[in-house]
C-alpha cells in the first residue's frame, strides 16, 4: 500500500489519529495550521498539521512499509523522504541502531495486532553520524475497526537524556561526596521521616547501622540542657519566628563518651521536593583545644602580669599594643587604658621619644638595645632592654620593652660609697688621734711632774690647767679611737645609759662651742639590754648630730633633752630639739635612704634611714613626732631581755 492507495476519508482518518495522539505539540502545530489555512478544506489542514509538526511523524501500513513522513525527518535526521518512504522498516538499519530496530519491529508486530505499548526509546543515527535519542509513541491506524496500519510519533528527547543523565551523575556525585564527607549528614522530610544520613553522621552518634538511627533520633541523645535548647528552637520554628542556621549541642554517645557538636539547618531538593538537611560537626577536639588556648593565654596573662618589671610592646610609631600590670600599677592606670599611647608622651610627657631610647636603636638596627637612664619625669632610674619583633618578612614591626626600676639599688650603691667613705675617715681618724696621743701623752706627764715640783702656786695653777685640759682632749681622743674602731658586730648586755653618755662626751665641744644645752633625764636602775654598743652608739651619734645641726640652722643656738625610761617590757629613749620642726608631709620619709631636706654637700639622707636599720635590727623601733615650728622628738624603743 502507498500514500497513493489510501482514500481521502483514510487519510483524513490517519491525521485524525494524529491530531488525537496526545502530543502536546502536535496539538500547538494545530492551532498554528487554523491561523494559516482558514480557507481551505479539512484535508489540506491535516495535511499542514502533518507538515508543520515538531516530531517525526510516519505513516507505515500493515506489511511495516513507510507510507509517508513528514519534513521534520529531513530536518532532525538530515535524510531526504524518498530515503524512507516505500522501504519497510526492518530496512532502516542505516538510520537507526541495531539494538533500536530489533524494538521498532517487535514494536510494530505487537501494534498491529492491536496492542498498544507504552512509549519507549530508541536511537537514531543522524546522516552526519551523531546519535540521537527519541521516544516512540504510537497508535494503531483502523478503518471500520479494522487495523490497516500504524501511525508512529519520533520525538526527540536527546537533550533532555544528556540533562537527566547529567543530574544522575551530579547526584551520583553529591552522593559520593556527602558519603565520603567528615561532617555528619542527615536528610528528612517535612514529617521528620528519615531519607538519608552518611557514615560519618552514623560514627558521630555511635549508631551501628541505618536502622539504628531511624529507631533512635539523634535528639534522644542529647544531654537535658541540649535538649532544652532543642525543643525551644523547634517551638520558635513551628512559632515561624526567626532561629539562627546554627546551633551547639551535647550529646552522649553509646560509648558513654561527651561530644560537643554544630548543626546547620538547611533546605535543600531531595528526590525532586524540598527536604530538610542538616550537618552534624564534631568540634568537641576543636573546643578542647580553645580551652586548653584559653588556659594558656590566661597562665600567660598571669605570669605576664605578675612579673614586676617593667614590660611594654610597642609598635614602629613608639605606641604600646600590650603592657604589664606593673607598668599600668606604676602609672596609676589600667593597662587597657594605655593600649594606643604614646610611650614617650606617657613616660616622658614628651612629644617625641629622647635621643637615646632604646626603641629607636632597635628599629633603626634591628638588634637588642640596653639603656640606663634617669626618668626625670617618674623621678626613677631604670635599666631598660630591648628586644625587635619581626614579621613573616623578616621586616621589623616594633620592639618588646623590660625596663627593672634600679632606684633602690642605685640608693645602695650610692650607701656604700658613703659607707666607704666613712670608713676612709675612721682611719684616718684612727691615725691622727694615735698621732695626737702621744703628745698629749707627754703633756699630762711633764704637767704632773711639774706640779709636783716646788714651783710658785699661780704657776702650779696654770700647770692643773694644762693637766685638766690636756686629760679631756685625751678622753676624746680616746672615745674617737672607739667610735672609729674596726669590730665585728657583737649584741651583748649593755647599759643604754653609758652608750648616751659616751655619745654625749663626743660632742661636748661642738656642743659648747655652739651654744647647744643638754638637758637629761636618764632614768636610774634600767635593766640592761641585748644590744651592740657601737651600733647603738653611731645610731644615737646621729639623731643627736641632726638635732645640733636643725636648731643651729633655725636660730643658731638650741636645747636638747633627752631621756631615758622603761616602759612596759622596752626601753624608751627620747631626743627632743626646740628647732624648726619637721613638716607633716615629710614625717614619714625621713628614715628613706638619701631623703634629705638639707642643702647639697650639707647632708646625704643615710643618717636617720642608718638608724632605723640598726634599731629594726635589734628587735625595736623608731619613729618620729613633729609640728612645723615646734620642734622635733626622735624616739628609739628597743625591748628588754626575755
Amino acid at each position: 500500500m502507498t500514500r497513493a492507495d489510501l482514500s481521502r476519508d483514510e487519510y483524513s482518518e490517519s491525521l485524525n489519529v494524529l491530531m488525537q495522539s496526545g502530543s502536546e505539540e502536535t496539538h500547538n502545530t494545530e492551532a498554528c495550521a487554523d491561523k494559516a489555512l482558514i480557507d481551505v478544506g479539512q484535508e489540506q489542514k491535516y495535511k499542514a498539521v502533518f507538515e508543520c509538526a515538531n516530531d517525526i511523524i510516519l505513516l507505515i501500513d500493515r506489511s511495516g512499509t513507510v507510507i509517508d513522513v513528514n519534513e521534520r525527518l529531513t530536518e532532525i535526521g538530515g535524510y531526504e523522504r524518498d530515503e524512507v518512504v516505500g522501504k519497510n522498516i526492518r530496512d532502516l538499519g542505516g538510520i537507526m541502531t541495531p539494538k533500536s530496530m530489533a524494538l521498532i519491529v517487535n514494536g510494530f508486530i505487537k501494534r498491529v495486532g492491536n496492542v498498544r505499548l507504552v512509549p519507549y526509546e530508541v536511537e537514531m543515527i543522524k546522516k552526519n553520524g551523531e546519535i540521537l535519542t527519541f521516544e516512540i509513541s504510537s497508535r494503531p491506524l483502523k478503518k471500520e475497526g479494522v487495523v490497516i496500519g500504524d501511525l508512529a510519533i519520533l520525538r526527540d528527547v536527546t537533550e533532555r537524556k544528556l540533562t537527566e543523565q547529567a543530574l544522575k551523575a551530579s547526584e551520583h556525585n553529591f552522593r559520593n561526596s556527602m558519603d565520603s564527607s567528615f561532617l555528619g549528614i542527615r536528610i528528612v522530610n517535612i514529617d521528620g521521616r528519615y531519607l538519608y544520613s552518611n557514615q560519618a553522621f552514623l560514627d558521630i552518634f555511635g549508631y551501628e547501622n541505618i536502622e539504628e538511627a531511624i529507631t533512635n533520633p539523634p535528639r534522644e541523645l542529647y544531654t537535658p540542657e541540649s535538649y532544652l535548647d532543642f525543643t525551644s528552637r523547634l517551638n520558635k520554628i513551628k512559632r515561624g519566628e526567626p532561629v539562627p542556621d546554627t546551633m551547639e549541642v551535647d550529646i552522649m554517645r553509646k560509648d558513654g563518651s561527651l561530644r560537643h557538636l554544630q548543626l546547620f539547618y538547611k533546605l535543600v531538593f531531595w528526590d525532586g521536593k524540598q527536604q530538610y538537611q542538616t550537618l552534624y560537626n564534631d568540634i568537641t577536639d576543636l573546643k578542647q583545644a580553645e580551652k586548653r588556648l584559653e588556659q594558656a593565654a590566661r597562665e600567660w596573662r598571669t605570669t605576664f602580669d605578675s612579673i614586676t618589671d617593667l614590660i611594654s610592646i610597642h609598635d614602629k610609631d613608639n605606641r604600646f599594643m600590650r603592657v604589664n600590670k606593673a607598668v599600668a600599677d606604676m602609672l596609676n592606670t589600667t593597662p587597657k587604658e594605655l593600649i594606643g599611647k604614646y610611650c614617650h608622651e606617657v613616660m616622658h610627657c614628651a612629644k617625641t621619644p629622647p635621643a637615646n631610647c632604646p626603641h629607636l636603636q632597635t628599629l633603626a638596627t634591628g638588634k637588642p638595645a640596653v639603656l640606663e637612664c634617669l626618668n626625670s619625669s617618674l623621678g626613677a632610674h631604670f635599666h631598660e632592654s630591648t628586644s625587635p619583633l619581626f614579621n613573616e618578612k623578616g621586616e621589623v614591626t616594633g620592639s618588646i620593652i623590660i625596663a627593672r626600676d634600679v632606684t633602690l639599688q642605685k640608693q645602695i650603691d650610692e650607701q656604700l660609697m658613703v659607707t666607704e667613705r666613712l670608713a676612709s675617715i675612721g682611719e684616718l681618724s684612727s691615725g691622727i688621734a694615735h698621732e695626737l696621743n702621744n703628745p698629749l701623752t707627754s703633756v699630762i706627764g711633764f704637767s704632773q711632774l711639774l706640779m709636783e715640783g716646788d714651783v710658785p702656786a699661780d704657776i702650779k695653777e696654770e700647770l692643773s690647767t694644762v693637766y685638766t685640759e690636756a686629760q679631756r682632749a685625751a678622753t676624746i681622743v680616746k672615745n674617737l679611737l672607739t667610735f672609729a674602731r674596726k669590730h665585728t658586730p657583737v649584741k651583748q648586755l649593755s647599759q643604754i645609759n653609758k652608750v648616751v653618755e659616751d655619745v654625749l662626751r663626743l660632742r661636748t665641744y661642738e656642743q659648747k662651742v655652739n651654744n647647744i644645752e643638754i638637758e637629761k633625764h636618764l632614768a636610774e636602775n634600767l635593766p640592761d639590754i641585748m644590744m651592740d654598743h657601737f651600733q647603738m652608739q653611731q645610731c644615737f651619734l646621729n639623731i643627736v648630730v641632726n638635732a645640733e645641726f636643725a636648731m643651729l640652722e633655725a636660730h643658731r643656738q638650741g636645747k636638747l633633752v633627752i631621756t631615758t625610761e622603761q616602759v612596759d617590757n622596752l626601753v624608751r629613749i627620747t631626743f627632743t630639739d626646740d628647732g624648726p620642726g619637721i613638716p607633716k608631709e615629710n614625717l614619714q620619709r625621713i628614715f628613706n635612704p638619701f631623703f634629705t631636706t638639707k642643702e647639697v654637700g650639707k647632708g646625704t639622707g643615710l643618717g636617720l634611714s642608718i638608724c632605723h636599720g640598726i634599731v629594726v635590727e635589734h628587735g625595736g623601733k623608731i619613729f618620729a613626732r613633729s609640728e612645723k615650728g615646734q620642734g622635733a622628738t626622735l624616739v628609739v624603743e628597743l625591748p628588754l631581755n626575755d
